[in-house]
């Protein structure tokens, strides 16, 4: 066994050298040199923390739920449950979500390449167990053929969200984020192949979904989060822009794959972190001649935050110089919120009662009635964002 300690959850056991081995991946490890929150430091200057805190956090959890379900399951799908928490986030790029707005390939599809391809994490699973190598991601396509499993780590009321509801509003130092864990573990269940929740857990389900939305609002995609995260989209469209136009002076190494907007082989997405991004940024601001990247560079550095425009007229947008879209204005949307909610939506959390009868949140609370409300109003909601 080995503990690692945890501001959040107390503590991390690992019990197994499986998952050991694992964290001991340079794959892994390179989580630590990638902010969890991409540029939000910007304006939560203390939420500096990274991938590899919450991946820790997420598999914590995930271990916590095994504990309290006794699921009748073998080792493998035990590992499988355990790596893909540990996991599910190896495909993130330089600055986490921000990196995504410039990718032809989404962090899922990086991190299955990760687990399955060419890879320190490959050769663990070849070591130890490639059955749940295969399970593993299954769980994190969400087609594994135990349900509850999938739920665990992806769906509306999951460990990976629980722990990152907690872990940001903790380093951002706002207190939106706090959810009951303990007493949704206590009232955690898997009820004919699907993870669902105890009545007496409603109260710590809606404390989750406002937190969620409170963290939206306030953190993950206010107007100022948003205006600072254009300032990475509008630095690698502009070299993009520059390269494309054979303008491009300088020699950016490791950091050319993603200039050239392609998929990255793993090797490549391995060597990429915020580490050569900020190098990118630095030597731009230095040795480039066009004066565009120079600002934009400079602005990030030096964390300064371009204008917002909020409620932009027609007329106004269409003033903006067409050429320079996506490298020093765009229009940007804040409709996106908590997901929205489905019908047999497999992934919505679920209440059962006393007498067995399965009811999903949505009609056990009155709460997302009240929240679908306010989303309609958000959806409504646009800023131009411009340097």
């Amino acid at each position: 066994m080995k503990h690692i300690t945890d501001s959040v959850h107390g503590g991390i056991l690992i019990e197994d050298q499986f998952i050991l081995d694992l964290i001991k991946t340079k794959e892994f490890k390179r989580l630590s040199r990638i902010s969890h929150l991409g540029t939000t430091y910007m304006l939560y200057p203390m939420a500096t923390h990274k991938r590899s805190e919450h991946s820790l956090g997420v598999y914590e959890l995930a271990r916590r739920a095994l504990e309290k379900l006794k699921p009748e399951i073998t080792q493998t799908t035990r590992r499988a449950i355990l790596s893909a928490a540990l996991l599910h986030d190896t495909g993130h790029g330089p600055l986490s979500h921000s990196f995504e707005k410039v990718s032809p390939v989404p962090h899922e599809e990086y991190t299955t390449r990760i687990m399955s391809g060419d890879s320190e994490v490959s050769e663990v699973y070849a070591k130890y167990d490639s059955e749940s190598q295969k399970q593993a991601i299954q769980i994190l396509e969400g087609k594994h053929e135990l349900q509850w499993a999938n739920q665990l780590i992806s769906s509306e009321l999951d460990v990976d969200r629980l722990d990152y509801l907690m872990r940001d509003s903790m380093n951002a130092g706002v207190n939106y984020g706090f959810v009951d864990i303990n007493w949704l573990f206590k009232h955690i269940k898997i009820h004919e192949g699907e993870l669902v929740w105890g009545e007496k857990a409603l109260p710590a389900i809606e404390q989750m979904i406002l937190a969620r939305y409170q963290m939206g609002q306030s953190v993950y995609r206010s107007e100022n989060s948003n205006a600072y995260n254009q300032l990475y989209i509008y630095f690698v469209n502009r070299l993009r822009y520059l390269k494309n136009k054979d303008l491009l002076k300088g020699d950016y190494d490791l950091f050319t794959p993603i200039i050239e907007d392609r998929k990255l082989t793993v090797s490549e997405f391995y060597q990429n972190d915020d580490i050569t991004f900020i190098a990118a940024v630095k030597k731009a601001m230095l040795e480039e001649e066009d004066e565009l990247i120079k600002k934009i560079a400079k602005m990030f550095i030096e964390e300064k935050k371009p204008n917002i425009i909020k409620n932009p007229t027609t007329e106004y947008i269409s003033e903006l110089n067409q050429e320079e879209k996506g490298m020093s204005w765009s229009v940007v949307s804040l409709e996106k919120d908590i997901r929205t909610h489905k019908a047999q939506d497999k992934s919505e959390a679920k209440i059962i009662t006393e007498d067995n009868a399965v009811i999903p949140v949505t009609k056990a609370s009155s709460i997302f009635a009240n929240i679908a409300k306010s989303n309609e109003e958000i959806k409504k909601k646009t800023i131009v964002v411009e340097i």
